[in-house]
């Protein structure tokens, strides 16, 4: 989540449990804040069970997230930059993802799940899990756990991701059965987003929203407080997996000041910082190591396709191809963003170039506001407050105004944006970020979270109703379930195809995440496309 957006429930019960669970959570510690997040865990893909919790080591690691925590503790829902990785860091799934090459290994799981025909998969559990409370991981909450997940009532941000999945059930106390709706190939890398809870400790919705407040997990460090500007948690002395918490304590400080980033990094009060700003990188190199890691991360442009004369997809296509994108990337992100050519940024595997690709073409952008008897347009863009999502406003609203549209300029936090702004019938634009990435790095992946979800083309764009989606939608099915590589290959571009064409949601450019830390504190640190700060196998130095 690079620069991702903190994305706040958006129907009223979700948000009360929000507020509710935010209340609780600033009861657990004393004096600080709340997470946001996105990130992964760690390659070592090997699965010993040694029983000594962090291993050798100890000492405390401190590190700077350049978000506030946002959001409950409830791995179903959380979605937030610091939230979803802390829950790494805390919880475990089947199999996770490493935080550099985003790729599975077993986390409960004895070894990786094994393909027993087309669509099924079993799994064993790691002999002598157990949660953070003492009570042993069973395979009643691991069945309980995806359940949740795909159960509708949950309303679950995961659940989307989960399409393939006819049901999960107990072969015995040990073995899980994946039970597939149709063959799948991104099974191994999907699981990974359901985290396995006790089921006694989240059966009944009072223990749940306890539990969202102070989460119980079976992974190697456990959480001590939470408020939004800090996040603390210790070594589970209990924990006997790959993932090792060598570290004694990770206190994790959520800033979303450049300026005091860099300062913890350099003074040696931090081992390591979420994005580095990008005019201060060279600064930075000089006391510390910084790696700038090409991310999914996007800023976008999404449209009301309801209210006119957005709902004419001319329209739409003459607002992009009016977008000067070089000079966006380089005053917005000083050069550490990629233009999009397709939805998915040019170093993930699923990528290909898309048929529609927007460059500077004012004349192009009147000639199509001219086919659709446009003569005048003024509207309000409303913008998050990331810090090159605002960098990017002021220029988009002088090319627009090279073709004559009048935007004004409306930035505002991210939950004003989510819970007032876009819901209201005024709303015609917003300019953002975001980044699914956190959850895995696959082509349906990433296409689902924004592309087959209610909450963004329903709730959001209003484009769900219109029959280029339905199309898209159904092309989109059509590629998960195809076996054939090739075919599948083929009409994942159909899908990267329509959607620029359609642009109801669509990337400007792909970010690059700017990592920095100090090798002096933390040795066995990597930074991850996915923009989080992962100190699982970490030590301090």
């Amino acid at each position: 989540m690079s620069n991702t957006e903190n994305i706040i429930p958006s129907n009223p019960l979700a948000r009360r449990s929000f507020l509710k669970a935010l209340g609780a959570v600033g009861v657990v510690g004393a004096g600080s804040s709340l997470l946001a997040a996105c990130g992964g865990g760690s390659s070592d893909s090997s699965s010993a069970s040694n029983g000594d919790g962090g291993a050798a080591g100890g000492g405390e690691i401190n590190a700077f997230y350049a978000f506030s925590l946002s959001g409950a503790f409830d791995p179903a829902q959380a979605s937030s930059a610091v939230g979803v990785p802390a829950l790494w860091h805390i919880m475990e799934g089947i199999t996770d993802l490493s935080a550099a090459d985003r790729k599975p290994y077993p986390a409960l799981a004895k070894e990786m799940p094994t393909k027993v025909d087309d669509v099924t998969w079993e799994a064993e559990l790691r002999d002598g899990a157990v949660f953070q409370d003492g009570s042993p991981v069973t395979t009643e909450d691991v069945v309980w756990s995806f359940q949740r997940v795909t159960d509708p009532a949950t309303k679950s941000l995961l659940a989307p991701f989960l399409a393939f999945l006819k049901d999960v059930e107990a072969v015995d106390d040990k073995k899980i059965r994946f039970n597939l709706n149709y063959p799948y190939a991104d099974f191994l890398e999907l699981i990974t987003v359901v985290k396995i809870v006790p089921k006694a400790l989240t059966d009944t919705e009072a223990k749940l929203e306890e539990f969202k407040a102070k989460p119980i997990g079976s992974g190697p460090y456990k959480l001590v407080s939470a408020e939004s500007a800090l996040v603390v948690m210790e070594k589970f002395d209990g924990y006997n997996g790959s993932q090792k918490a060598y570290a004694d304590k990770l206190t994790w400080h959520c800033s979303t000041e450049g300026s005091a980033r860099v300062s913890a990094l350099q003074s040696g009060s931090a081992a390591a910082i979420q994005n580095v700003p990008f005019l201060n990188v060279d600064t930075v190199k000089s006391t510390a190591t910084v790696a700038d890691e090409q991310g999914f991360n996007l800023l976008f442009l999404m449209f009301n396709c309801k209210a006119k004369p957005f709902d004419d997809v001319r329209v739409r296509q003459a607002l992009f191809y009016a977008l000067d994108m070089e000079q966006i990337v380089k005053v917005a992100a000083n050069g550490y963003a990629t233009p999009a050519t397709c939805y998915l940024d040019d170093k993930n595997p699923g990528y290909q170039k898309a048929s529609t690709v927007y460059s500077h073409d004012p004349d192009k952008a009147r000639e199509l506001l001219k086919e659709a008897g446009v003569d005048s347009l003024d509207f309000e863009l409303v913008t998050t407050d990331v810090a090159f999502v605002k960098a990017a406003g002021p220029i988009i609203q002088s090319n627009w105004k090279e073709i004559g549209v009048n935007v004004t300029l409306n930035p505002l936090a991210s939950s004003a944006v989510y819970q007032t702004e876009v819901p209201s019938e005024k709303f015609r634009a917003l300019l953002a970020s975001g980044d699914p990435s956190i959850y895995g790095s696959s082509a349906d992946l990433l296409l689902r979270w924004y592309y087959a979800s209610d909450t963004w083309m329903g709730d959001r764009a209003r484009f769900s109703d219109d029959p280029e989606f339905l199309l898209i939608k159904g092309t989109l099915d059509k590629a998960s379930q195809e076996q054939d590589d090739s075919k599948r290959e083929a009409l994942y571009k159909e899908v990267f195809d329509a959607i620029a064409t359609q642009v109801p949601l669509y990337p400007i450019f792909h970010v690059k995440n700017v990592t920095g830390w100090n090798e002096k504190q933390i040795e066995g640190f990597k930074p991850s496309p996915s923009n989080a700060l992962v100190f699982l196998n970490v030590k301090k130095v």
